[in-house]
C-alpha cells in the first residue's frame, strides 16, 4: 500500500467554476430544465498548502509532506519516517503524518494528528490517529488479564481510549482504518474499516461500515462485538465451530431505547399539560359567572406555574428527539449484506433490534421490515 508523498509546489486541488448547465429532456421528451452548478471556495483554512500564483484555482503544495484530501482542501502534512516503532525508538507522538516501513512492536505507542502507515505488522501496540490508519500486515492483540484490566482501567483517563478495555491492542482512528488481518482489537473508527482476510474476537465500534473481503481475501468476522453505524458487508459472518459473533448495525439499542423513552416522556408530558390546561379554564370560568373561589388568584398563578414547567419540559424533550431523531433517519435503512455464507450463532442487531440465526445462510442481506429483522436471499 503506497503513502504518497509530494514536494513543495506540486499541484493538489482545482477549483472548477460552476456552470449554469444545459438544459434537456425527460424520458417522455418532456422539456427538463437544468440545474445550475453550486459555486464553491477554498477552504482557507488548509495547512501546508496555498494558492498558485500563476492560478487562483489551483491549490498547490507549500511545503514536502503526505497529502491529506479534504472536500474543498488538501492539508499537506509533514512526515516522520520510521523503520521500525520499538523500545529502541521509544513511543511515537507526532503532529503530522507516520510513515513506518517496518513493525510495530509490543507495548508501544504511536499517535499522530495525521494518517498513520505502517507496512509491516502491529503487535499488541497502540495506535491513534487522527486522520487514517493503514496496516499493511496485520494486527495481533491478546486478550487481557483480570488484573491488567483493572490495573489499565484505573490508570487510563485519556478520553480516546474506550471505558471498557479488554485487549493489549487498540486502533483508533478519526477517519478510516484498512488492515490486511485484525485479531483481539480494540478498534474505533469515524470513517469505514476495511479488512482484507478476517476481524477476530475484537470490539470494533464506526461510524462508517465494516468491509470486509471486498478487495480480495476471506473476508470473515468471527467472535468478538462489533458495531458498524453505516451498515456492513462481509463474504462470512461466524465460523465453522459457531463460535458466538455479534454484529450490530444502525443506531444502537441504547439509542433505540432512549427514543421509545422520549417518547413516552412527551405523551406523559402532553397530558399532563392538557388537564391542567382544562382545570384553568374551568376556573376561570367559573370565576367569570361570578362564583366566589376562595384565594383564586393565588390559585390561576399556581396553575401557570405548574403550565410553564410542564412546557419547560416538553420543550427539553423536543430538543432531545430532534437531536437523536438525526441520527434515527441517517441509519433507519442500514442492512448487514452476507456475499457467502452466515453461520449459526451469529447475533446481528439492526436499530436496537436484535436477531439470533438459527442455521446458516447463504448469501444475502439482513434489513429491518416493519420493526423486524428480515432475510433476503
Amino acid at each position: 500500500i503506497e503513502f504518497v508523498i509530494v514536494e513543495a509546489g506540486t499541484p493538489l486541488l482545482r477549483l472548477v467554476p460552476a456552470t449554469p448547465g444545459k438544459d434537456g429532456y425527460d424520458l417522455l421528451g418532456e422539456p427538463l430544465p437544468a440545474t445550475p452548478g453550486k459555486e464553491l471556495n477554498f477552504n482557507a483554512t488548509h495547512v501546508g498548502s496555498v494558492l498558485s500564483n500563476e492560478d487562483p484555482n489551483l491549490l498547490i503544495a507549500e511545503i514536502k509532506g503526505h497529502p491529506i484530501i479534504y472536500r474543498t482542501t488538501v492539508k499537506v502534512d509533514p512526515v516522520l519516517h520510521l523503520e521500525e516503532v520499538n523500545f529502541k525508538s521509544g513511543n511515537i507522538n507526532f503532529d503530522g503524518s507516520v510513515n513506518i516501513t517496518g513493525d510495530v512492536n509490543s507495548g508501544m505507542e504511536v499517535c499522530a494528528t495525521g494518517n498513520i502507515s505502517v507496512s509491516g505488522i502491529v503487535e499488541k501496540a497502540t495506535i491513534i490517529a487522527g486522520n487514517n490508519i493503514v496496516v499493511g500486515g496485520g494486527v495481533l492483540g491478546k486478550e487481557l488479564s483480570k488484573e491488567e484490566k483493572k490495573a489499565l482501567e484505573s490508570s487510563t483517563v485519556d478520553p480516546a481510549y474506550p471505558s471498557v478495555i479488554n485487549f493489549k491492542s487498540f486502533l483508533k482512528a478519526g477517519g478510516g482504518i484498512t488492515a490486511k488481518y485484525i485479531s483481539m482489537t480494540e478498534v474505533a473508527c469515524e470513517r469505514d474499516l476495511t479488512v482484507m482476510e478476517y476481524v477476530l474476537h475484537c470490539n470494533v465500534h464506526t461510524n462508517g461500515q465494516i468491509l470486509l473481503g471486498q478487495d480480495g481475501g476471506k473476508g470473515c468476522l468471527i467472535g468478538g462485538y462489533s458495531h458498524a453505524r453505516a451498515g456492513a458487508v462481509a463474504n462470512y459472518l461466524g465460523n465453522d465451530a459457531y463460535t458466538k459473533t455479534y454484529l450490530s448495525v444502525g443506531y444502537s439499542k441504547q439509542v433505540a431505547d432512549q427514543h421509545r423513552e422520549l417518547h413516552e416522556d412527551m405523551q406523559k408530558q402532553t397530558e399532563i399539560l392538557e388537564k391542567v390546561t382544562v382545570g384553568k379554564k374551568t376556573l376561570e370560568k367559573t370565576i367569570a359567572k361570578g362564583f366566589s373561589i376562595i384565594n383564586a388568584e393565588q390559585r390561576i398563578q399556581s396553575i401557570d406555574t405548574a403550565m410553564h414547567q410542564v412546557q419547560h419540559q416538553i420543550d427539553s424533550i423536543k430538543r432531545q428527539l430532534s437531536e437523536i431523531s438525526v441520527e434515527v433517519e441517517e441509519t433507519e435503512d442500514a442492512r448487514t449484506t452476507v456475499k457467502k455464507r452466515a453461520y449459526a450463532n451469529v447475533y446481528l442487531g439492526i436499530n436496537g433490534v436484535d436477531y439470533r440465526l438459527p442455521v446458516e445462510t447463504q448469501a444475502g442481506y439482513f434489513h429491518m421490515l416493519n420493526h423486524k429483522i428480515k432475510y433476503v436471499q
